[in-house]
């Protein structure tokens, strides 16, 4: 069973540390492990009933009666919501919960119901994504829940990498010719796995050299192909060198070459290399994905 520390709580479940804590002191609403330390400690059990919660919470109904009330009262009531429109809401809290299971049959009905309603890109975009965000970057920060992020980004690699193969190929072949890839220690891939699939979507060819590619490598393919595009991705720059080093080392080493670039380290970047586009969020994904050659200098 997992031990969560508030501040993990706060960042899986969008509320703050503080409240949580008036929730607990007003209303009882969690009991907290405080026997090892006068730290609050949480368990599995105790974030997903918070998550429960927090869900109701953000429908309007008031934290002193939902305090009261048992689990399985809870699940009745959030079970009533399920034709409104807010339920695809708590769509992402049986995902939490099917990762904090390590429940690979509740993950894939939960994406099995969405399937039904939403396209790849919406899924990916609308809840993959933010799950990804919720679980992934809190691991990269702190190391907190390493094994359930790996559970949930295989399951995802696959459902990208399935989605791939079903695509026909496109009857629309445009100019371009996007390599794609992460740096050395760089080993999450699910961006770029999901720019391939909307690469290839639309029309445009790839060379996906994956995480955790050398420089050498990528001069390598150079040597050989003439991309018009490098799409470089990063999440927790484990290198020796910073970002906008290394990127400016891209852009000495192929001058000639649109670069992109990607990732939670990047977003909001200030960086002004010229020929360097950084997309910041989904949008700009997407937005590359359907025409590589926007907003490129």
């Amino acid at each position: 069973m997992n031990k969560f520390s508030i501040k993990a709580v706060e960042r899986l479940s969008g509320i703050k540390a503080h409240t949580i804590r008036v929730w607990e002191q007003r209303y009882g609403l969690l009991q907290p492990d405080r026997r090892v330390s006068n730290h609050r400690i949480y368990s599995n059990d105790d974030l997903k009933s918070l998550l429960k919660v927090v869900y109701l919470y953000n429908l309007g109904h008031k934290i002193s009666s939902l305090a009261v009330l048992k689990t399985d009262e809870i699940n009745d009531l959030i079970q009533a919501k399920k034709s409104t429109e807010k339920w695809d809401d708590f769509s992402v809290v049986l995902l939490i919960e099917a990762v904090l299971d390590l429940n690979e049959v509740a993950f894939d009905r939960v994406l099995y119901e969405l399937e039904k309603k939403h396209d790849f890109e919406s899924i990916m975009i609308h809840f993959l994504f933010p799950l990804l965000k919720r679980i992934g970057v809190m691991w990269v920060t702190d190391r907190v829940l390493p094994g359930q992020e790996h559970f949930a980004s295989n399951i995802i690699i696959r459902k990208v990498l399935e989605a791939t193969d079903r695509l026909e190929q496109s009857q629309l072949q445009r100019p371009g010719n996007v390599l794609l890839f992460a740096p050395k220690e760089e080993h999450h891939e699910i961006s770029l796995l999901f720019m391939r699939y909307l690469l290839k979507k639309n029309g445009y060819h790839t060379v996906y050299l994956g995480a955790d590619t050398s420089l050498e490598t990528v001069e390598l393919f150079f040597q050989k192909h003439k991309p018009t595009h490098i799409y470089v991705h990063f999440i927790a720059n484990l290198q020796e060198e910073s970002p906008e080093v290394y990127l400016t080392r891209l852009r000495e080493m192929f001058p000639r070459v649109y670069l992109v670039a990607n990732g939670y380290i990047l977003q909001n970047s200030l960086l002004t290399i010229e020929g360097l586009r950084i997309l910041n969020n989904e949008e700009d994904l997407l937005d590359f994905g359907y025409n590589i050659f926007n907003h490129t200098d």
